[in-house]
């Protein structure tokens, strides 16, 4: 859905609709400005009634409200607040709008995943006959994992590896004597082996987590 945009020119753009004739009539663009506004302190044109019911709009999207009225989508959506601050509770409402949403679709369990771990990359492997194993790397969050069990269709098992470098191991590859990766690069990264005594030319063991 596209996201509406606010129109603060009302009253230009109805002078602009004048006959020629009354391009000058103080009276007339008075009584215009009455009517559409910016109006004066008695009257509302329509150019406050607009301010007014777009900051009522604005205050209830999800990426721009605050306060009682995030509370109020947490409401409809499912999800307690569970921190004063109100980012941290539009992140776990994003979130929710992705679980509440996904069918197991891979699509949607690696955007689960993302917004759970935000890492570089995120690689999905189906296991017959019932599980998803789904590795992150580089992850920079690892709270709350037990998530993506809930994006899943039931009786899928959800198992997620990952680590926090940018380079997991993975086989294949290997240092040689200087500490030179070789071997074929995998698409997302990671090394083999390191040389002993050379710290940071090998790959990163990664963490598996059973979020089933």
């Amino acid at each position: 859905m596209t996201t509406p945009s606010q129109q603060t020119d009302h009253q230009q753009a109805a002078l602009d609709l004048l006959p020629a004739q009354f391009e000058f009539s103080t009276r007339l663009r008075a009584i215009i400005g009455d009517f559409v506004g910016p109006a004066n302190p008695v009257t509302w044109g329509a150019q406050e009634l607009e301010d007014v019911l777009f900051a009522l709009l604005e205050q209830r999207w999800l990426s721009t409200a605050g306060g009682v009225q995030l509370d109020g989508l947490g409401e409809i959506l499912g999800e307690p607040r569970l921190t004063d601050i109100d980012e941290d509770y539009r992140d776990a409402l994003y979130l929710r709008v992705l679980i509440n949403v996904s069918e197991g679709e891979p699509e949607r369990l690696i955007e689960v995943v993302e917004r759970l771990t935000a890492p570089t990359a995120v690689h999905l492997m189906i296991k017959p006959p019932a599980a998803v194993l789904i590795t992150a790397i580089d992850m920079t969050k690892t709270l709350l994992l037990s998530r993506v069990q809930q994006a899943a269709l039931g009786g899928v098992r959800v198992w997620l590896s990952g680590g926090t470098g940018a380079a997991p191991f993975i086989y294949g590859r290997g240092a040689d004597a200087g500490g030179t990766q070789h071997g074929t690069p995998h698409p997302h990264g990671g090394l083999g082996y390191g040389v002993p005594g050379a710290p940071g030319t090998g790959g990163e063991y990664v963490a598996l987590y059973e979020v089933g």
